[in-house]
């Protein structure tokens, strides 16, 4: 699950910023190639929490599980190497997933409180940054900010967006003339997965009521 997917499942617990700017601290810090810090604040500590449970419970989910499996067999089928389409099909059901989640003004109003509370001093002095690491954060935290909420890009923007996300990763990666295929399958994909998530996500909050590591109590 992504970050917007983190900060969409914790406004089912709670609005509460800096707990759902936890929730999405872990993926804001692969963001800036940075480790997660200590952070000395209850609430924020407590959202980093929620964000593991949620993965762990998240990734075994059947409809997850089944997405994926299949996605990286439609994409094996279009001509994208082993290890490109094992990263498609993860991260790009994940993003489909998010741009259904985007689709409640209150994940997008949840959201926005939450990155806008991690530019706040008394948030910013909690979180045990290295210098370097501070100023990628608020560069990335001014970023998404100021693009918002998309509920759905086009397909093309789409497998653009993966494509970057993978370049790193030699094994994971794919050019640009595979793009093309990327954004078919997403054009094929796309009505199956969000017509999918109120289900999964209904799966996915009972479950993590029951967990041990789970949301907060609601007042």
């Amino acid at each position: 699950m992504n970050f917007f997917g983190h900060a969409a499942v914790a406004a089912h617990f709670t609005g509460d910023p800096p707990f759902v700017l936890g929730a999405m601290l872990p993926d804001l810090c692969n963001m800036i190639a940075a480790r997660t810090p200590v952070v000395l604040h209850d609430a924020v500590s407590s959202g980093v929490r929620f964000h593991h449970a949620t993965d762990v419970v998240f990734h075994d989910l059947p409809p997850f599980v089944h997405w994926s499996r299949r996605a990286s067999e439609q994409l094996l089928a279009r001509g994208l190497g082993r290890g490109s389409a094992r990263a498609i099909a993860h991260v790009g059901v994940e993003l489909l997933i998010d741009e259904a989640m985007a689709r409640s003004e209150t994940a997008r109003r949840v959201y926005i409180s939450a990155l806008s509370v991690g530019r706040a001093a008394e948030i910013e002095g909690v979180i045990d940054w290295r210098d370097e690491e501070r100023e990628r954060f608020a560069f990335l935290i001014d970023r998404l900010l100021e693009r918002g909420i998309s509920a759905e890009s086009p397909p093309d923007v789409l497998a653009e967006r993966l494509r970057r996300i993978l370049a790193a990763r030699p094994r994971l990666a794919f050019d640009a003339e595979k793009s093309a295929l990327v954004a078919e399958w997403i054009v094929e994909t796309r009505p199956v997965v969000v017509g999918s998530v109120p289900a999964l996500t209904e799966a996915l909050i009972a479950e993590l009521r029951h967990s041990v590591a789970g949301p907060p109590a609601v007042g």
